[in-house]
Formats: C-alpha cells, sequence, structure tokens
C-alpha cells in the first residue's frame, strides 16, 4: 500500500481525503461489527467504487501482515 505523509507516521492524524488513510483507519477499529458500520457509511458517502479501493488496501494490508507473522513464526522455528 503506498503511504502518504500521514500513513507513513501512522500518528493517528488521517486525510480521509486518501484512500490509504481510509484503509489504514480501518485497519486500526478494533471490531468486525464497527468495521463494516465505517464501510458501510462510507459506501453511501464516498460510493461503491471507492469503498472497493479501500478493501482491496484492506485485504493487502492483512495479506503482508499474515505473510510476515508467517515468516517470524517459521524463522523462530529452527
Amino acid at each position: 500500500m503506498s503511504q502518504c505523509e500521514f500513513c507513513a507516521k501512522d500518528d493517528g492524524n488521517y486525510d480521509f481525503g486518501r484512500d490509504c488513510c481510509l484503509a489504514r483507519f480501518v485497519l486500526h477499529v478494533p471490531t468486525k461489527t464497527m468495521r463494516a458500520g465505517y464501510l458501510e457509511w462510507w459506501m453511501k458517502k464516498y460510493g461503491r467504487e471507492r469503498v472497493d479501493r479501500v478493501k482491496t488496501l484492506v485485504e493487502q494490508a492483512w495479506a503482508e501482515k499474515l505473510a510476515e507473522a508467517k515468516k517470524q513464526t517459521l524463522g523462530h522455528g529452527k
């Protein structure tokens, strides 16, 4: 995921005009129900196309975190 200056700092500041910040925000929301609620609200506010882009960024970020966790786990098992 390409990062803007807000995402690079990851200090709780967001520019909701940027897809990367929306995705980072979703990644920090603690519950699945809350994440779904934000995505539904954004669907009404920003439209399906933008929400789909954000969902793709979130999926990519989770895949990267999972791959890193697997790499660390496999590395410690040796």
